[in-house]
Formats: structure tokens, C-alpha cells, sequence
């Protein structure tokens, strides 16, 4: 009856009841266990404009938002399969975002990831998988399409990727401008941060290509980009699903990029994955896959090209350090001698030397070179290159290749307390010492905080012991 009323009156409400629970106290009043899927067909049934937020600070609360017109619809889709560890908290950070949650499921899922998934899902479906993950990703928007108006927006995602930041932002896309077609949103992981194309209006031009490695494909001569920040996502798989999927994916990844590279040897973007897909398995193959995307004139695309360079020169050391390792314990040191030793060390330095052409807002390279000056005992020079990397501290750039977040924040600052407290330089080293405890990121353990506030205050008893 209360709910008649309000909606026949056209009044806004909010109403909020335990999330599919009766409640810590199993409370006599409450009579029925709403899930978010229930709780919004009851809503709707009064409210044409109702949204569901997922509440948990203490127990999990749904809350029912009614009468707040917004002048578009979001969409909130993505393919899942054996997800049942991480997919209520995906789900749960953008229900209260979307008009419509799509879901696509794997049909040869094994878990019980449907059975979370239809608490909170408004449209559930089945795909055969077929080694390809541009066409999961494509099933799911079409089934989105039919719901939204050519203006309205779809938001892709992963099983294992929560929102965690912008929701304010996209609740108010209809502020975007039209000629703006998709949008670029910031995606973490504990150490790492990209920007990447999530986020995108119901074009039927819009679409994902490539079987690994996807890329969103639009109208470059329509469809304006742009980047959008404030939204975050946070990209964290439960160890034994990421060691299910690191395996899944290893053989499947090589394969499709290497039948890709078979019909077009020209593909710059193969090259550079199947570098990626090797680098840590067998690093003279993954060596030749960078040196081949670099020799390339269709790899013109920078950040790409910068990271390539990174990893690359990663590969030149790795190979000289076994090879150190191996005249150290006096074993055979194979086709690998001291002259292609000599000539990786000088790639090292001239490849992070040229990265900064690829990409100037990175400092990443900055840091390498200095921890490359640092081992061969080239002190100074490395001194100048963590300089350099700190000009980076707290100017993250916005690049869809990945970047590393310590180089922003607090490894810098420690590399240049480490080097000049070594040289003696105590001042200097005490200057960044003072730096590092705040730059931390808030997931490093108290330990680290603790051991970057001792070093600090022994650095300050040594410089006032030497006035």
C-alpha cells in the first residue's frame, strides 16, 4: 500500500532491505529474503526509473532507488565462466549503476557461478565457447542492444573486475557529449594501472575483434574518444582461478597469434603479444618476437612501441644474468659467450635510452637505467637517472599500456635514499626519506611502513651526529 501511494503521488524513495538475508538477528519482521533481481521487479512494478544499490558496511543491504530520472540507460555486461569466487563482488559493485545487468555464461561452466549470477543479473544467457574471446565479448553486447537506444551506453567487464571508484560519474553519462562515442576507463591491479576502452555508446559499428588480446574496433571518422578517469576498475582473480586461467589462456594465446602472424607476417600487434606470451617462459624467443615488432614500419603506435622496448631490454639482462650465473658455477655457458654478453649489456642501455622517444610521459625507463648504472657501479649516472624517474612522483600519465604504479609513487624516492645514503649523502638521502612513508600505496604492509619510518629517523640521527 505505502508503495502505491508514493508512486502513485510521483514521489522519489529509497528504501533499502537486507540482501538476501533476514538480517543479522534473523529479525521476526522481516519475512521474505530479497535478492537484487526481486527487490527490482517489485520496485519497477510501481517506478518506471529504479535503480538497486548493494550496501555491505556491517551486513549486506539492497537499497531501492525510485523516481530519479536519468537521460540515457547503461548496460553492465560480460562473459563468465567457473567465476563463482569473485563474480557476487563484480555484480554487486555496478548493480547500483546499471538499468540492465547482462550476463552471458559459459555452457560449460562448472561452478555455481548462474546461481549468483540470477541474484542480480535482469538477463541471463548461454554461449558455447568457441576459442575466442572477441565473440563472447560480442554475444554478450548484442544482447544487450534490443534494450538500449543508439545513444545509451554498454559497459563491458571482466568476471574477476569490480568497480571501485566513479560511480557518481556514471550516473551522470548523460553529460557526455554526443559526439563522444567511447570512453577509456582506468583499470588496476595491485601494482599496475591502464587505461582501457570498457565503456563505449550502442553502435552497431562498435564491436571486439581478435580472439586474444581484444581490441574494441569503432568509426574512427564518427566515433570520438575520449578518456574518463574518475571511473575505476580493479582487476583481481582469487589465486587458484588465475592459475586455472593462466593456464587456459598460455596455449590458447600462442596459438591464435600465431596463426595470425602466419597469415599476415606484417602484424606488429602479434609480434608484440607473442613476445609478451614468451618472456617469461624462454626469453631468446621472446627476444626475437620484440626485436621483429620493432623492425616493423607498421608498430608506429608509441606506448606500445615504449613497452615493447621495456620488456625488451628486460630480456637483454635476463639473458645476461643467466649467463653470469652459469661462469659463476663454471658450467658450460653454451652458444652464449662473453662478446654477445657484452653486446646484450650496451642493447640494455641503448634500448631504455630510445624509449623515451616512444613515450615521453613515462618514466619507467628513467628507473630501469638507473638500476642498470646502479649494477654496474656507474654510481653517478645512476643517481642522475632516479633524478629523472622522480619527476614522475604523483604525475601518473593516462596510457592504455601498462604502467607501473611504484614508478609514480614510492620507488624513486626509495632507490635515491638507498643510492645516496650509499655515497654518503645523507642529506640528500634523508630529503626523499621523508618522502617514502606517505608514498607507499595504501595495500603495503605495515612492515614496509614501519622499516621506511626507522630508516628515515636513523637517516635524521646520522645527519644531526655529523652537524
Amino acid at each position: 500500500t505505502m508503495l502505491q501511494v508514493l508512486s502513485a503521488q510521483k514521489r522519489k524513495a529509497i528504501f533499502a532491505v537486507p540482501n538476501n538475508c533476514l538480517g543479522p538477528d534473523e529479525e521476526e519482521q522481516h519475512y521474505q529474503k530479497w535478492t537484487a533481481v526481486e527487490f527490482k521487479k517489485l520496485l519497477k512494478t510501481y517506478w518506471t526509473d529504479v535503480r538497486v544499490e548493494c550496501i555491505d558496511d556491517g551486513f549486506p543491504r539492497l537499497l531501492g532507488v525510485c523516481g530519479f530520472p536519468k537521460p540515457f540507460k547503461l548496460a553492465f555486461t560480460m562473459p563468465v565462466k567457473n567465476e563463482a569466487r569473485d563474480v557476487e563482488r563484480t555484480l554487486k559493485s555496478f548493480r547500483g549503476v546499471a538499468d540492465y545487468v547482462v550476463i552471458g555464461i559459459d555452457d560449460k561452466t562448472t561452478d555455481n557461478t548462474a546461481a549468483i549470477v540470477e541474484k542480480y543479473a535482469d538477463e541471463v544467457f548461454y554461449f558455447t565457447w568457441q576459442n575466442d574471446f572477441s565473440a563472447a565479448r560480442n554475444a554478450c553486447i548484442e544482447k544487450c542492444r534490443p534494450l538500449l537506444e543508439q545513444d545509451d551506453w554498454i559497459f563491458m567487464s571482466e568476471g574477476h573486475e569490480r568497480l571501485y571508484a566513479g560511480a557518481d560519474e556514471l550516473l551522470k553519462l548523460g553529460d557526455v557529449p554526443k559526439s563522444i562515442h567511447v570512453l577509456e576507463v582506468r583499470r588496476e591491479e595491485r601494482d599496475y594501472a591502464w587505461m582501457f576502452t570498457w565503456l563505449f555508446r550502442n553502435r552497431p559499428e562498435i564491436h571486439y575483434v581478435n580472439p586474444v588480446h581484444n581490441v574494441l574496433v569503432y568509426d574512427d571518422t564518427k566515433d570520438c574518444v575520449a578518456q574518463l578517469p574518475k571511473v575505476a576498475t580493479f582487476h583481481e582473480r582469487h589465486s587458484e582461478n588465475a592459475k586455472e586461467r593462466t593456464v587456459q589462456r598460455r596455449g590458447l594465446n600462442r596459438k591464435a597469434l600465431t596463426e595470425k602472424l602466419l597469415r599476415d607476417p606484417k602484424d606488429a600487434r602479434s609480434c608484440y603479444y607473442l613476445g609478451n606470451e614468451w618472456r617469461n617462459v624462454n626469453v631468446d624467443k621472446a627476444i626475437y618476437y620484440y626485436e621483429r615488432y620493432l623492425a616493423l614500419p607498421t608498430s608506429k603506435n608509441g606506448p606500445e612501441r615504449y613497452q615493447c622496448r621495456m620488456q625488451l631490454a628486460e630480456c637483454y639482462l635476463r639473458r645476461v644474468t643467466a649467463y653470469e650465473r652459469k661462469a659463476k658455477a663454471k658450467e658450460p655457458p653454451g652458444d652464449y659467450g662473453e662478446e654477445m654478453a657484452q653486446r646484450d649489456l650496451q642493447a640494455v642501455y641503448d634500448t631504455l635510452i630510445v624509449a623515451s622517444k616512444d613515450d615521453w610521459s613515462r618514466v619507467e625507463h628513467w628507473l630501469q637505467l638507473g638500476d642498470f648504472c646502479y649494477l654496474q657501479r656507474k654510481h653517478e649516472r645512476a643517481i642522475k637517472f632516479y633524478e629523472l624517474a622522480a619527476t614522475g612522483v604523483g604525475r601518473e600519465p593516462m596510457t592504455y599500456m601498462w604502467l607501473d604504479k611504484g614508478a609514480y609513487t614510492y620507488l624513486p624516492a626509495q632507490k635515491l635514499v638507498m643510492i645516496y645514503a650509499e655515497m654518503g649523502m645523507l642529506g640528500d638521502a634523508l630529503r626523499w626519506a621523508n618522502r617514502v612513508p606517505d608514498l607507499l600505496p595504501a595495500w603495503a604492509p605495515q612492515q614496509a611502513r614501519d622499516e621506511a619510518v626507522a630508516h628515515r629517523n636513523a637517516l635524521a640521527e646520522a645527519v644531526n651526529a655529523k652537524k
